[in-house]
């Protein structure tokens, strides 16, 4: 019984050798037949850092590159952005053979003012996110410059008229 328990395990190590050993040289030999390249996306934005007054807003551009075989949409978002900061993409989903969109970022009057680390991330179907810098800068509303002033400075007027 020893001898015939001896014979099956060395009949399940060679296999599994046989096995290794092939798995082994497909790594070696660069076959992707069992982990294929994706493709990959790349963003890069122009108009940082973007300087925005409190009440207004301003835009960044976004530009997106795709290596093959990746050629689907790309969605974006925007990360990190501080209360009273909205950004809306224009398009949020950049369509296959497209490669541009723009973020508007309004900035309420109650925002506070200050240096704001963003992170616009960039999403597509299979390939891993690609993410890109964005340098916020909101500043204080100047006081409103306006004034009032009335003239004459006293005004009779008898009871009952105009």
């Amino acid at each position: 019984m020893a001898a015939t328990r001896s014979a099956r395990t060395r009949g399940h190590t060679r296999r599994a050798v046989a096995w290794l050993t092939a798995a082994a040289l497909a790594a070696c030999s660069g076959d992707s037949s069992t982990s294929p390249n994706p493709g990959s996306i790349h963003a890069t934005v122009t108009g940082s850092p973007v300087t925005i007054i409190q009440g207004q807003s301003g835009t960044v551009d976004v530009s997106v590159a795709r290596t093959a075989p990746f050629t689907g949409p790309v969605t974006l978002s925007l990360e990190g952005a501080p209360a009273g900061v909205t950004p809306t993409f224009d398009p949020a989903s950049i369509a296959s053979g497209a490669t541009a969109s723009t973020v508007t970022l309004a900035v309420a009057s109650s925002a506070t003012a200050g240096t704001y680390p963003l992170t616009i991330r960039a999403k597509g179907q299979g390939v891993a996110d690609a993410t890109v810098p964005v340098s916020l800068v909101v500043t204080a509303a100047p006081p409103p410059s306006f004034g009032l002033t009335i003239d004459p400075t006293a005004l009779s007027i008898a009871q009952g008229a105009n």
